[in-house]
């Protein structure tokens, strides 16, 4: 392409930007009479041509003309916020964005630069969205997501990248990603199950809880069934979906941290699944009581919870370590059993701080082995705590799905 075609094309790519965040913009404003917005679609459009005219010139002068703009854009604003309350600094922002990223687009960085547009006309739009979850938030999750914060951006990126501890077994950097990994994915689920599904149906909640922890949906159900007589329909299905997506969860997290392992692990995993998937099904139709509660987990973004996952996922990696080296692979598959009682996902943890070697020897019974064990786990829960027929039927899905799961283990035990 020509020096000309490219010039052209990248002022395209510069207005499209400013076009793209001024359609929200205009949108946004357009219940507003005529000469009380500072900038709409046509607005940002130009202040989009503007940056890219900008890109395109010599850098001291593309630097003027862009401080130039954003300092009429900004007194724009300032004007407006003092002709009438409430102004949102919002637009000034967009602008001077759109500026910034028509800029970057012409000067050679399309891509990057309309994918800032794209993230900036997301936020912009999901105002609503964004203002209900925090009005939502309580004063506790918020600091549980600054104290996540802490892990996140000041910890996890000092953490030594190395083996240290008995056996070298323990990477503090490995460990703190994987705390960061677990605790955003099942704060997303908290997030879906008290602000969003609650009034979606127990089936809708459940799902969304088990992205949390299924154990503890799996024992609130159980409890329910104790007082709703034949009414437990519903209820089972729940139950069952709740185990369903604990499962999938599971696997989603090794094919994160243990990509080679996860096909024998799907194939020990995903039968035992299926027999929920065939029991839920079977037990369809029947609708669960109307509950105003939400899901039964605690904020998994609160510092307790991220250390006692560590702390579990430490013991398992030192405590797999050792019983490999005195009693071989049998002990270590003693050991994930144990911690899959406690958290299948610090099971997955202390399996993935294996060497590529040992995955593939252990990948089928190590990984299956835990989720076998919390699936009997949970139906002994369910037994317990329904203390009825209802709780008793609901547990059998879940004793045959361990069987499925402890069978499909060994046979891929017994062929490597």
């Amino acid at each position: 392409m020509t020096g000309a075609g490219q010039s052209l094309l990248s002022l395209g790519f510069a207005v499209a930007i400013g076009l793209l965040v001024g359609l929200e913009r205009g949108w946004t404003g357009r219940g507003e009479d005529d000469g009380h917005r500072v900038a709409g679609i046509r607005t940002f459009g130009l202040l989009g041509l503007v940056g890219g005219v900008a890109g395109l010139m010599a850098e001291w002068i593309g630097l003027a003309i862009v401080a130039l703009s954003g300092i009429v854009l900004i007194v724009g604003y300032w004007r407006q916020t003092a002709a009438s309350d409430g102004q949102s600094a919002t637009g000034a922002v967009a602008g001077l964005l759109v500026l910034g990223l028509s800029a970057l687009a012409a000067s050679g960085q399309p891509e990057t630069a309309l994918a800032g547009a794209a993230i900036v006309m997301f936020l912009l739009s999901s105002r609503q969205t964004l203002h209900k979850l925090v009005s939502d938030l309580t004063g506790q999750e918020i600091r549980a997501a600054a104290e996540f914060a802490i892990v996140a951006l000041v910890l996890f990126p000092l953490a030594p990248d190395r083996g240290m501890g008995p056996f070298a077994a323990i990477n503090p950097h490995h460990l703190l990603l994987v705390v960061v990994l677990v605790s955003g994915i099942s704060f997303a689920g908290y997030l879906a199950g008290h602000h969003v599904s609650r009034a979606k149906g127990p089936i809708l909640t459940a799902a969304v809880g088990a992205l949390v922890s299924s154990t503890a949906v799996t024992a609130a159900l159980a409890r329910r069934m104790r007082g709703d007589g034949d009414e437990t329909g519903g209820l089972r299905v729940s139950l069952l979906i709740a185990s369903i997506i604990g499962g999938l969860r599971v696997l989603v997290l090794i094919a994160i941290l243990a990509p080679a392992a996860l096909a024998n692990a799907a194939y020990a995993i995903l039968p035992g699944l299926a027999i929920l998937v065939a029991a839920a099904a079977w037990s369809g139709g029947g609708e669960a009581p109307a509950t105003d509660e939400g899901p039964p987990v605690g904020n998994p973004l609160e510092l307790g919870a991220a250390v006692t996952f560590a702390a579990i996922a430490a013991l398992a990696t030192v405590g797999a370590r050792l019983a490999s080296s005195t009693f071989g692979s049998s002990g270590s598959l003693i050991v994930y059993t144990a911690t899959g009682m406690a958290d299948v996902d610090a099971a997955v943890l202390a399996f993935s701080s294996l060497t590529i070697p040992e995955q593939a020897v252990l990948a089928g019974p190590a990984l299956a082995a835990p989720v076998a064990a919390n699936m009997l786990l949970k139906a002994v829960v369910t037994m317990i705590l329904s203390r009825n027929r209802a709780g008793v039927v609901a547990a059998l899905p879940l004793f045959a799905c361990a069987a499925i799961i402890v069978f499909a283990a060994a046979i891929i035990w017994f062929r490597t």
